[in-house]
């Protein structure tokens, strides 16, 4: 247990203020705010749960604090783990807080010391760096149905795809958008018998957790639908491979890395783009950003390969329009949705059949009087809500008190709940709060290693843990379809990643989801915000409408 470990004890030894300096002063605000008489043991154990022993180690001042609090014993046994030989007039203590434990080995020898566990705080993105080699290639052997709206909208780009090279899939979070391409793909593959030992598709994405997504529902796909073995291959994360070994199969690539590889060697990525067919571009409205589209235009270009795009969200601004027409010229305007009979809008006729759930939403109102006009204009002025106001809001006492109320009630009704937070600090205060009353709560952001973010995730798919508190990670690539509460304290100008968010709560009971769940969204003062499934999802339809005699 972590309160048996040296770690723990030597962080009780310290005082208060070299305690609280560890703690970053964003996050001790937040819990502070709410906890003002917070016992040191209670103080301690928080910071422990918040920070690895890494991420404090690797800071030199909380370094060189908890260095000194060992005693002599200790530091001599730690120097002597770590090969330091005592220099003439330099204490032993000095010498270690100097110390930068970069190799991999330094940091096991500094975790074993601590009595923590180094291999939940190892983080496996780092492995190609260190050397280790990750297997990238896997065979997969070869049922995976489809609902009606699926089957209507393959059948339809199938038609398409015989005149126009490009296309854009557009199915709400929920529908299976996934499913449906992996179909797509699987008919490709079937019908390309005599060929198939030189057609390679690539499935291009920008996040671990989408790519991982791809490859799990690939595999799931194949097995069921394919007619032979085929090579899948992993690119994107510690996975990597040269692309002269990659001569046919199923490509799953993340962006940067692809992006590598081709400035790596022209010759290398002029004959990689001559062997591709096909191109699944996930989260589609990001591909005219330069460094993506320049990939997908010099594979197209090359092989005349085609390329459908899959989004919840087809369009790349909520207020500026000509960024959206960009997006839909990049595919000739050419884009499928659902369209059902008697039903005007495809979210009521997912919600009615079962495949999404009925959504309620709830606004909870937070005056943030103390915004000032500047923060207003600026809110007005930029694209996105600025970093510095959702800083502000995260610090917000009496916010942050009906969050944790909310949440607490939510727990207590059995709700499996998300809570999208400001920022990382925000994450970590709403993670302290609730760990201090006690709710089986995990944290998931940017600055948490991968082991320990797929443990956290893999706990609360399992409902060991009933509260996911998440900062820029979980609005793609994640699903759990027994989530049915999602909590926005993020507020967000974007519509794209505001039906995200919903999206990771709207799972229908047909696909392992609920008939019913709840939307509470934080509408602070003058901060505009969103709170409809159905209107989001059509909201950029004129920007794809009939264009120079395309009709859609």
């Amino acid at each position: 247990m972590l309160e048996d470990s040296l770690f723990f004890k030597v962080i009780c030894r310290l005082g208060l203020f070299d305690i609280q300096s560890l703690i970053d002063s964003s996050v001790f605000e937040i819990i502070h705010a709410q906890y003002s008489t917070l016992s040191k043991k209670e103080l301690v154990k928080i910071l422990c749960e918040i920070y690895p022993l890494e991420d404090l180690i690797n800071d030199k001042p909380k370094r060189k604090i908890i260095i000194d609090a060992l005693n002599e014993e200790e530091i001599s046994k730690l120097a002597q783990s770590l090969n330091i030989i005592q220099e003439p007039q330099i204490n032993l203590w000095d010498s270690i807080s100097k110390f930068r434990f970069s190799s991999d080995s330094d940091k096991q020898t500094l975790y074993k010391f601590f009595e923590l566990d180094y291999t939940d705080n190892e983080n496996t993105l780092d492995s190609e760096n260190k050397g280790e080699e990750v297997q990238a290639q896997e065979v997969i052997k070869a049922s995976y149905s489809l609902f009606p709206h699926q089957e209507e909208v393959i059948k339809k780009i199938e038609e398409i795809s015989k005149t126009e090279k490009r296309v854009l899939l557009h199915m709400p979070t929920g529908a299976g958008k996934t499913r449906t391409a992996m179909n797509i793909i699987c008919n490709y593959l079937r019908n390309s018998f005599s060929n198939r030992s030189n057609q390679l598709i690539i499935w291009l994405a920008d996040t671990e957790e989408l790519c991982d997504q791809a490859c799990e529902e690939f595999t799931k796909a194949w097995s069921f639908l394919g007619s032979s073995p085929i090579n899948l291959f992993r690119l994107y994360s510690s996975y990597s491979l040269d692309l002269n070994e990659i001569k046919s199969g199923f490509l799953v690539a993340g962006l940067a890395k692809l992006r590598s590889k081709f400035d790596q060697s022209q010759e290398n990525k002029l004959n990689f783009a001559r062997r591709c067919s096909l191109i699944i571009f996930d989260e589609a409205h990001k591909v005219i950003a330069p460094t993506y589209s320049d990939i997908v235009e010099l594979i197209n270009i090359i092989s005349n390969a085609r390329v459908i795009g899959l989004s919840a969200t087809p369009g790349r601004s909520t207020y500026d329009e000509s960024e959206n027409d960009k997006l839909a010229a990049f595919f000739n305007y050419q884009k499928v949705g659902l369209e059902i009979k008697n039903y005007p809008n495809p979210i009521e006729y997912l919600q009615v059949e079962g495949y999404l759930s009925k959504v309620k939403y709830h606004d909870i109102n937070n005056g943030a009087n103390y915004l000032t006009k500047e923060d207003l204009a600026n809110i007005e002025d930029q694209n996105e809500i600025p970093s510095y106001i959702l800083e502000k809001l995260s610090k917000d006492t009496q916010r942050n008190l009906h969050l944790i109320s909310i949440i607490l009630d939510k727990v207590l009704e059995n709700k499996k709940i998300i809570v999208f937070a400001c920022s990382v600090a925000h994450a970590q205060g709403l993670y302290a709060l609730l760990k201090y009353k006690n709710i089986p709560v995990g944290i998931v952001s940017s600055k948490i290693n991968n082991n320990l973010r797929q443990k956290t995730i893999k706990e609360y798919k399992e409902n060991l843990i009933k509260v996911i508190i998440n900062f820029g990670v979980l609005t793609t690539g994640f699903d759990d379809p027994q989530t049915n509460v999602a909590i926005i304290a993020r507020p967000t100008k974007s519509l794209t990643l505001y039906s995200q968010m919903v999206g990771r709560a709207s799972r229908g009971i047909k696909v392992g989801g609920n008939l019913s769940s709840e939307i509470y969204t934080v509408i602070d003062d003058a901060i505009p915000g969103f709170k409809n499934l159905a209107k989001a999802y059509q909201h950029w339809e004129k920007d794809w409408d009939t264009k120079e005699g395309v009709l859609i």
